[in-house]
């Protein structure tokens, strides 16, 4: 059973490259008839709690939710549902999502559905990093984030906004990585062994989060190639502003994404993030 149907790009984006040459999706109406069992079920009024996952550190908390509460036959109709998240293409391209928040959920049912969608992950894998749904940190003054890879051990990243400003401050910013070692190699002083690094970090799979590695590796502000470099990474760079209810589904390996700053605080409910499809070998690609 298909989680998504297809959505058509939002009119204010006719103009953006990127948002045009996307995928764009929406929930599947199955979907959203599932959404309304588990609503009369009680399920989306269910407690979301913190835990942590040992082996994520140090980025281990993640949102969970009690499973085993559910009747056996919403969990068997949410486990129908994985297949289709987890094999949905992303690779080399974005995909979009609108309409993902009211009418069909509000702010505390959607975080009920990512963490059950989590915690059906985990209990497939049998594997607690499986997939993790990640709190947001919030910040009283946002000026944006620098274009990374979150480098958590899954490897697929799902985002919803949720509380975002809906005056174009705080658009998405993506970069491939394939134009992220093409701007290392081509950049003046960028020593070998970095590139080298950032490939394998970005090709192999991890034995633990590398985001932190990652990042000190393109932002070491010591290095009189880092600001050339980020230079090289903009001129790549693409954008897509996002608004309440959308959000994208890329690949962490293939793709960077970032943010512009944000005219507002930056809450916890900024967005849902969920992390799922355990880390397999990029190198041959």
């Amino acid at each position: 059973m298909s989680i998504f149907s297809a959505a058509t790009v939002p009119a204010r984006l006719k103009d953006n490259p990127l948002a045009q040459g996307s995928l764009w999706l929406t929930w599947s109406p199955s979907f959203r008839r599932l959404i309304g069992r588990l609503r009369q079920a009680g399920a989306l009024r269910q407690r979301v709690s913190i835990t942590r996952v040992p082996s994520c550190k140090p980025y281990d908390k993640t949102y969970t939710i009690s499973y085993g509460k559910l009747a056996p036959e919403l969990r068997q109709e949410i486990e129908q549902f994985l297949p289709s998240l987890k094999t949905q293409p992303c690779g080399k391209k974005a995909v979009f999502f609108r309409r993902m928040l009211s009418p069909t959920l509000n702010s505390n049912e959607i975080r009920a559905v990512f963490a059950l969608l989590r915690v059906a992950f985990i209990q497939q894998e049998g594997n607690p990093a499986a997939s993790l749904y990640s709190p947001v940190s919030p910040e009283k003054n946002d000026p944006g984030f620098n274009l990374h890879a979150d480098l958590y051990l899954p490897t697929k990243l799902w985002l919803i906004f949720d509380d975002v400003p809906d005056d174009g401050s705080g658009a998405s910013l993506f970069l491939t990585r394939k134009q992220l070692l093409r701007s290392m190699q081509s950049v003046p002083g960028v020593p070998k062994k970095a590139h080298q690094e950032v490939a394998q970090l970005l090709d192999l799979p991890l034995a633990k989060d590398s985001y932190n590695k990652m990042y000190d590796l393109i932002y070491d502000r010591r290095k009189t190639w880092c600001q050339r470099l980020q230079a090289a990474m903009s001129r790549g760079m693409q954008s897509v502003c996002l608004f309440r209810g959308e959000g994208y589904l890329i690949d962490d390996r293939n793709w960077l994404h970032g943010r512009s700053p944000v005219s507002q605080a930056v809450t916890e409910r900024r967005f849902h993030r969920l992390t799922f499809d355990m880390d397999r070998d990029y190198s041959a690609q």
